[in-house]
């Protein structure tokens, strides 16, 4: 019985000793970090059985365990993720949101001083100082982008040193787990397993500590941690270890991509982390920098472009066309520099892309990636990084250099072996605020003014007035001639509602343009657009009706006959080309029966969908002739147009045929005067659209609506013999044929007032294309005293190439250009008998943008197998408002005398205020593109912040949760210091006990 209470007395003493010693290593790590309060837990020793029943056999210590919570721990691992990540993203936010939204370094305050300094010198033009504050404010504008983008790509370098110092830490904490779980396994190897707490807590710690910098998973396996990152990798896997390194980018050089090792798998991790330190840093230059980055180069590049683009449209004070403020950001050097090759590319290096803006309204702010996709090595697909969005696919032809277009982009394929999972990073506008540059220099090259100035004829009648225009491109035919308009310009009004535009080269004889802009409508009262439009249409123009071999006899006896105007059945073919796929697809054949009136032509082609077609038509009649047969009465000359006699006398007093003010009286011989008076004047041909002009010596009538133009007469017969003219006329269409010189040039000294060599260094050589049968040549030879002999000989030779009889009247320009036209003559018969004349129309075919004509037979009377479509924006608009008048003129020359002018510095002013980006969106001004971000990174930045602090809060409580059960209460080890020192006073008072009993016991048998 005694040496049972003494093994008693020792398992008490024994169980509060390590009572003690536990409560007092609880209080030892009360601050240690990661600590677990520890418990000692005993229970009741077996206990020994006699006939008494069982007594007691003392306690035992079965084990020291961690109290702990794995819900509460993994809490904290998540929150603790979430906290760092998300003040590791706060941090660098923050410094943005300062950098572009402090007056000191934002881009607001640069932008309106530049602009004010813009409008400074439209309000002084001809100042230099004003001028040269314009440079200066330039300047200044780049130095601001360049700052703020040196201050983005230094805060990226920082990250980059960051990424590769958080890295290098969870490689330390992940090898230090690993150890850990191999001195864990080790301690727990036996069979009677126990834990290792303190081993537990230091593990816990580096776990914890290791989420502070990455988003972990941890799994449990037996004791042992099993810990994977990004999409499942395992960073820890029993006792070994993967690693994370980084390296220069895949497709982008300037950012640190993080990789992950392992034995088995080596992968680029960089998107697939999250959380943490590491993961904040990340997503914070994914979301924020690069982002950042490229909405300010989206804003660099459209001043660049809109200002550079205006400033080439206007003239310096030298009277030479502006050069670029800002450096072209579409440099071949630049974007070539645009496309990066992801680094698994296979072999051979040898790709060459480049990346144009096209369009800076149309921009985004994200990258792009393009992927050849396979299986054919040039299918690709070209997907929005920001939203994953796939802006472009399909296939390319592999010829180079080949292009496609997508969101403000052109993309170019200029050489290499592209081949299938070929990958390549667009990053069109990340340093395109570094790359912003002033290259202007002196205050003399700042164009402030306008190349084309207008002005009003001082004879103008009516109240017609145009404004002073808007320059939309250079790049046209009319600036071909470099500082000149070629040719200067005329807008002359036929009447109060048609208008046309000629060549004013020489204000004396206007001429038609090519292609020619007349007969154009013009609504009186409201402000018309007198230019065509910048939509890439092209003109073709048709021949006009051609002149018969000779005029038609009509024999009073026969039945009445108009003749044809001559036009060959044709067929016309339109081709579309798909602006987007280049794919040609062709429209179903127009079929024009022979004879067809221009007017009914035009209506035809307007059924086709792009195709604007105007007809008109016009008719000269010159060299009238009277004779008075000796042994006949003298007979007026009867004219007709189109059925209507204008040359009528015997009017009643209610006639209705004329308007009042027409000439009643014929003269003999008939005036081309008194033809154009009695044409305007009479009502039926007034209603068709006939109107009717004259110089004196001849007289031009017009169509205006196309139809065929019937001209007949009737009048006296000439008598040879007797050397007595009849009546007659001469007859053309008005169509001025020109000679285009294949040889040896003139070099203008041709003149119909001088004298020329021909056998002087020639050949001289002349082309001409006569309506309805082809291009005819002559050679022009001999030397000729006078001008009269040189006009002599070209028309004896020209005369040659005409296959059917025509008088023929030749001019030379002062530019020593040669042009001709044909003629018929139309003569009296008698009072019954008539001649007739049937001339047909031209038309003006517009055809919309990616629409090209086509005709057969390849030579007829109206087009030519491929007519010539010529672009016929001239880059320039102008508007006339109010009401003017027939014979009202308007020109408009090229500005040779513009110092004073501030016409283009207005229009770069007005770029402040003009939607120049995201027009998808309706549009942006360039200080609310700005603004814009300035609000993101603003609205971010507090966004951050406030869930940094629901993180730090939910933080908090959890570590607070944790602490409560797990934590040290040192008031709580103290109450347990007392109670374990009594139950350890009272075991050694049993174990006393025991010994005195025992003492007692030997004293008793001695």
């Amino acid at each position: 019985m005694s040496v049972s209470l003494l093994s008693i007395g020792i398992s008490g003493l024994q169980a509060n000793q390590k009572q003690l010693a536990t409560t007092g290593h609880n209080i030892s790590n009360a601050t240690t970090a990661g600590y677990t309060r520890q418990e000692v837990v005993t229970h009741t020793a077996n206990a020994q059985y006699t006939g008494a029943g069982y007594i007691g056999a003392g306690v035992e210590v079965t084990q020291i365990r961690r109290i702990t919570d794995e819900f509460l721990t993994a809490e904290i691992r998540d929150s603790t993720q979430s906290f760092n990540s998300l003040e590791s993203y706060e941090t660098n936010v923050e410094q943005i949101d300062r950098l572009m939204a402090d007056e000191r370094t934002g881009l607001t305050p640069a932008l309106a001083e530049f602009f004010a300094a813009a409008q400074s010198s439209a309000d002084n033009p001809a100042y230099i100082p004003t001028r040269q504050v314009f440079i200066g404010q330039a300047q200044s504008l780049a130095d601001r982008f360049n700052t703020i983008h040196e201050k983005l790509n230094s805060q990226n370098e920082v990250i980059n040193g960051q990424v590769l110092a958080l890295t290098d830490e969870i490689n330390v904490l992940a090898e230090g787990i690993a150890e850990l779980n191999q001195s864990i396994a080790f301690s727990t190897g036996n069979l009677d397993y126990k834990a290792p707490n303190d081993l537990l807590d230091k593990r816990d710690e580096l776990v914890r500590e290791l989420s502070e910098k990455i988003n972990i998973e941890v799994i449990d396996n037996d004791g042992i941690y099993d810990i994977s990152i990004g999409n499942g990798q395992s960073l820890v896997l029993k006792f070994d270890t993967g690693r994370l390194d980084t390296i220069a980018g895949d497709t982008d050089p300037s950012r640190k991509d993080v990789t992950f090792t392992s034995p088995t798998e080596q992968l680029n991790l960089t998107e697939k982390i999250t959380g943490g330190q590491l993961g904040g840093l990340l997503t914070f230059r994914a979301q924020m920098l690069d982002t950042s980055m490229n909405a300010l180069g989206r804003v660099a590049i459209a001043i660049s472009s809109e200002l550079n683009e205006q400033h080439r449209l206007g003239l310096d004070l030298d009277g030479n066309f502006g050069e670029d403020i800002f450096q072209d950001l579409n440099a071949p050097e630049l974007t070539r520099d645009r496309v990066q090759a992801s680094s698994e590319n296979q072999m051979p290096n040898d790709r060459i892309l480049s990346v144009e803006i096209t369009d800076n309204t149309l921009l985004t702010t994200s990258d792009y990636e393009l992927k050849f996709t396979g299986p054919k090595d040039f299918e690709y697909k070209v997907t929005r990084i920001s939203d994953d969005t796939v802006v472009k696919e399909g296939a390319f032809m592999g010829s180079f250099p080949e292009s496609i277009e997508f969101e403000g982009l052109k993309l170019t394929l200029e050489a290499g072996s592209f081949q299938a999972k070929d990958v390549f990073r667009i990053q069109p506008l990340r340093h395109a605020a570094a790359q912003f540059k002033a290259v202007i220099a002196e205050p003399s090259q700042v164009a402030l003014a306008m190349p084309v100035k207008a002005s009003t004829s001082l004879g103008n009648q009516g109240s017609g007035v145009i404004d002073q225009g808007v320059m939309i491109s250079k790049d046209t035919a009319m600036f071909k001639e470099g500082n000149d308009l070629s040719p200067p310009l005329i807008v002359v009004f036929e009447s109060d509602n048609r208008y046309s535009i000629f060549d004013n080269t020489d204000p004396l004889n206007p001429k038609s343009l090519n292609p020619p802009l007349e007969h154009l409508n013009f609504v009186p009262g409201v402000s018309n657009a007198i230019m065509p439009e910048d939509d890439g249409s092209t003109l073709l123009q048709s021949f006009r009706g051609g002149l018969p071999v000779r005029p038609f006899y009509q024999d009073v006896n026969d039945e009445v006959t108009t003749p044809t105007n001559g036009f060959n059945p044709e067929r016309i073919y339109i081709s579309r080309t798909d602006p987007i796929t280049k794919v040609v697809t062709q429209d179903p054949v127009l079929s024009l029966p022979g004879g067809l009136p221009a007017n009914e032509t035009a209506a035809r082609l307007n059924t086709i969908e792009g195709v604007n077609a105007r007809a008109s038509n016009q008719v000269v009649m010159t060299n009238f002739t009277s004779g008075t047969p000796p042994y006949a009465p003298d007979n007026p000359m009867d004219i007709y147009i189109n059925g209507v006699e204008i040359t009528q006398t015997n009017f009643g007093p209610s006639q209705s045929d004329f308007l009042a003010g027409f000439e009643e009286i014929v003269p003999d011989p008939i005036t081309p005067d008194f033809i154009a008076n009695r044409i305007n004047h009479n009502v039926e041909l007034q209603n068709l659209g006939f109107t009717a002009k004259s110089d004196g010596e001849t007289v031009t009538i017009f169509q205006h609506i196309g139809l065929d133009i019937e001209i007949e007469m009737k009048g006296d017969r000439s008598d040879p013999s007797l050397s007595v003219p009849g009546d007659s006329f001469e007859v053309g269409n008005g169509e001025l044929i020109n000679l285009t010189n294949v040889g040896e040039s003139t070099r203008g000294l041709l003149s119909k007032n001088a004298g020329f060599n021909f056998d002087d260094a020639g050949p001289y050589l002349y082309e001409f294309n006569l309506p309805g049968y082809g291009t005819k040549q002559i050679e022009i030879t001999g030397s000729f005293a006078t001008g009269d002999e040189v006009m002599q000989a070209i028309h004896e030779q020209i005369n040659e190439q005409i296959p059917y009889p025509a008088d023929i009247k030749v001019s030379i320009t002062n530019k020593g250009n040669l042009s001709f036209q044909t003629f018929q003559t139309l003569k009296g018969w008698s009072t019954n008998d008539s001649e007739k004349i049937t001339i047909g129309g031209k038309l003006d075919v517009v055809l919309a943008d990616g629409l090209t004509m086509n005709t057969e037979p390849p030579f007829g009377n109206l087009f030519s197998g491929t007519p010539e479509a010529l672009p016929i924006f001239p880059g320039f608009q102008f508007n006339i408002n109010g009401r003017p008048e027939e014979g009202d003129q308007f020109t408009i020359d090229f500005n040779h005398d513009g110092s004073s002018d501030n016409r283009n510095a207005l229009q770069m002013v007005a770029i402040e205020l003009k939607d120049v980006l995201n027009k998808q969106n309706g549009g942006q001004t360039l200080n609310e593109s700005y603004s814009e971000l300035v609000s993101k990174v603003g609205t971010r930045t507090r966004q951050i912040q406030i869930n940094k602090e629901a993180a730090q809060s939910v933080l908090e409580q959890n570590t607070n949760d944790r602490d409560a059960v797990s934590g040290v209460n040192l008031d709580e080890e103290a109450a347990k210091l007392i109670r374990f020192e009594t139950a350890y006073n009272a075991a050694a008072q049993v174990i006393k006990i025991a010994q005195s009993l025992f003492d007692t016991l030997i004293s008793t048998f001695r």
